[in-house]
């Protein structure tokens, strides 16, 4: 079975880890502190800073604290999304205010300025599967954007990378994603005040007053892994992108919908997502029948979770009901591409 996701471990990352777990600094520490600065230099924000956290969802979850964000405050965002910045919005006690993606499966610019009110305090902006949403129309609202990175670190909007348009961005390290240290996160803001509050809002250790503090630290080994798998990322973005210029090229000759270029803006191909004709249960069972294994890039939307009409989000509905992901990693084979790419030719 060749699977959906897979991380992209080397000997250096195994060396690394290692190394620095043989030093006995395996706490937070002093590769923690190098983690943040390489990931603020690649970044391009030397003059802001950056936390790392225990995961994407806690770094979304301090950074809306240290805004000062709690009840009475609604956040927008997305129904076509994960759930983890939705439990971050409701652990703050804010409301959830959800909105219709566009065709490039991002937030609709249009969708999110009918609902802001005098209540809204961010507009949460995703930049899902990899492709940066269009920034231009996002921070034209009026209102602090907020930008979900955690699928897209190294994409580009206009030359410029995400993780810089707003007041501030949080970015994921979980197994799968586009770096890894197994569980980890990361908050990058200039707002260098506001990333302050989040240090000091992310551990408990020699802290002796009621100021809320959490328990939300990466580890040094994990910082070392996060290092290393840094300085290779752009090589990990140009597999990605070789990968996914294989698939479009052969499934234009097969006829199916492949996913929309914009000008101006470089995907890192976090996922590869690919419209269908027949029901997605068949889709994935066909599939799945012939060894590669596929999925729904967004189980489930936010509006179904938080039972809102789906008349309402009707671009979140479509892309919900015919949208499937297929492998696309740097550790894929070249012969598990064009396997891949063979088999789902066939999908429609």
């Amino acid at each position: 079975m060749i699977r959906h996701s897979k991380p992209n471990i080397k000997r250096a990352d195994l060396v690394s880890v290692l190394e620095n777990l043989i030093s006995d600094n395996i706490a937070d520490g002093s590769m923690v502190r190098e983690f943040e600065k390489a990931f603020c230099e690649f970044s391009g924000q030397r003059s802001g800073s950056a936390v790392a956290v225990g995961s994407g969802m806690d770094a979304l979850f301090f950074g809306l604290k240290a805004l000062g964000v709690g009840p009475g405050d609604e956040i927008i965002l997305p129904s076509y999304l994960p759930t983890a910045p939705l439990h971050a919005i409701l652990n703050c006690g804010a409301t959830p205010v959800l909105c219709d993606i566009g065709p490039d499966y991002n937030i609709s610019a249009a969708s999110a300025r009918a609902l802001i009110t005098e209540r809204t305090k961010a507009v949460l902006v995703a930049h899902l599967f990899g492709l940066p949403a269009d920034m231009t129309e996002l921070s034209a609202l009026g209102v602090p954007i907020i930008e979900d990175c955690a699928q897209a670190i190294g994409a580009r909007y206009q030359g410029d990378l995400v993780g810089g348009f707003g007041k501030f961005a949080f970015f994921s390290f979980y197994a799968t994603k586009m770096i890894t240290t197994g569980y980890g996160g990361m908050l990058l803001s200039r707002d260098t005040r506001l990333t302050t509050a989040v240090r000091e809002m992310r551990t408990y250790i020699g802290k002796d007053g009621l100021t809320p503090t959490f328990n939300s630290n990466i580890t040094d080994f994990q910082a070392a892994m996060g290092v290393n798998q840094l300085k290779r990322l752009p090589h990990f973005i140009e597999q990605r992108r070789q990968i996914a210029e294989t698939y479009t090229m052969r499934f234009l000759q097969a006829h199916l919908e492949v996913p929309q270029k914009f000008e101006g803006r470089e995907s890192v191909w976090y996922r590869y997502p690919l419209r269908v004709k027949r029901s997605l249960k068949d889709a994935l069972e066909f599939l799945k029948k012939n060894t590669i294994e596929a999925r729904q890039p967004v189980s489930k939307p936010l509006h179904h979770i938080l039972e809102q009409a789906p008349e309402a989000f009707p671009e979140t509905e479509k892309a919900f009901l015919k949208t499937i992901s297929i492998p696309i990693y740097p550790a894929l084979l070249n012969k598990e591409v064009e396997y891949v790419a063979k088999v789902v030719a066939r999908v429609n």
